[in-house]
């Protein structure tokens, strides 16, 4: 079930998105810190890059996330204000101030959303329906993810405390199964963060979607 939805994100973004699936390196083949060519009012720190990949690539999770970027490449930057994001072409805007642990467990999300090709949406002339429905699954990978990355790394789940706490015990599928239930079912009043985070995504796909 996860894998359907996860091919149907890939062709669905590969179809609308020139570029998106041409060859680059693969994440075995990155060069240590790929900071070159950050965005405006963010900046490269090759040194904190290459900390943090070393992190990631010594997590399991973190492993996983590398393998699966396959023919998608990404960029480190800091400079945002907020945990981390990800940005069109694969750019992770992370915060430089937040400990190394927690960034670590946040790349390992953001490497999620590159490789499902997240930071290429919304695709224009795609009906959002179909776009949100393959980014839930997406972000329950990621999610779950990251979730798995603080456990190795000893780090507080912070944020994904509540969810990490109902994912314990689980087996990988049913942990994604989980996550993608709140996500399609998340209320205000019940998980105000996972209803903010699709709130913003169909926003987001309505507002590419006006004429």
């Amino acid at each position: 079930m996860h894998v359907g939805r996860h091919r149907v994100l890939s062709v669905v973004l590969a179809a609308a998105l020139p570029g998106c699936g041409e060859p680059v390196k693969a994440g075995a083949d990155r060069p240590p810190s790929p900071t070159a060519g950050c965005p405006e009012s963010t900046v490269a720190d090759p040194s904190r890059a290459a900390t943090l990949l070393a992190g990631v690539t010594n997590t399991r999770s973190g492993a996983r996330a590398l393998a699966r970027l396959g023919l998608r490449d990404y960029r480190i930057c800091f400079g945002g204000r907020e945990l981390g994001s990800v940005r069109a072409g694969g750019v992770l805007v992370l915060d430089r101030s937040a400990p190394v642990q927690v960034s670590v467990a946040r790349v390992v999300h953001l490497l999620e959303h590159v490789a499902d090709g997240l930071d290429r949406f919304p695709a224009p002339g795609v009906p959002c329906s179909q776009q949100l429905d393959a980014v839930i699954a997406g972000e329950a990978r990621a999610i779950v993810a990251e979730i798995e990355a603080r456990e190795e790394l000893g780090v507080e789940a912070g944020g994904l405390a509540e969810v990490a706490e109902q994912l314990r015990g689980l087996a990988a599928d049913e942990r994604l199964a989980l996550v993608e239930r709140q996500l399609r079912a998340a209320e205000p009043q019940h998980s105000p963060e996972l209803a903010e985070l699709m709130r913003s995504y169909a926003a987001r796909c309505e507002r590419a979607a006006s004429p």
